[in-house]
């Protein structure tokens, strides 16, 4: 009788869960990135300088042309 009420619970859990994150994602899914969003931080105490915020942009948008974000 105990596995029979500690299934239903779980598998309330994973129904409950699952509405959770299918709202998320359809809530979320269809944001668009906009540039005012794109940050980069260094955390060294000499900066080193690899990659400039234009190089960023031009991947996020060549990787990303539909400009959506995809959780």
């Amino acid at each position: 009788m105990k596995n029979k009420y500690r299934i239903l619970k779980i598998a309330i859990t994973v129904i409950i869960l699952g509405f959770l994150l299918s709202f998320s994602l359809k809530k979320f899914g269809g944001q668009k990135i906009t540039d005012n969003k794109i940050s980069v931080k260094m955390n060294e105490k000499t900066p080193v300088y690899f990659i400039d915020e234009k190089d960023i942009r031009e991947i996020v948008n060549k990787e990303n042309p539909s400009r959506k974000l995809e959780i």
